[in-house]
């Protein structure tokens, strides 16, 4: 299946380097990181399967919200150029 022109947007390579370029988004990815391994270090192997599991989904989760996010705010843009240039 074809992707949209939103979705190519979306997905465009140059667009993602700069999302994980950016400073405040590093910052919190260290400081989550560390959080993550100080925490896995306590767990046992159990533990520690059943938290990369959650890991797992959240990290689906926030990717399908990011997506969604994304989608929403550049048709809300759209809609607000044509607003403005016919107004």
């Amino acid at each position: 299946m074809e992707r949209s022109v939103i979705e190519n947007l979306y997905y465009d390579d140059d667009m993602r380097k700069k999302i994980e370029t950016d400073v405040e988004f590093e910052k919190i990815e260290m400081i989550s990181n560390r959080i993550a391994e100080k925490l896995k270090a306590k767990l046992t192997e159990e533990q520690l399967k059943e938290f990369l599991k959650f890991e797992d989904i959240v990290l689906d989760e926030f990717n399908v919200a990011t997506k969604l996010y994304f989608k929403k705010g550049v048709k809300v843009g759209v809609r607000l150029v044509a607003e403005s240039m016919f107004d």
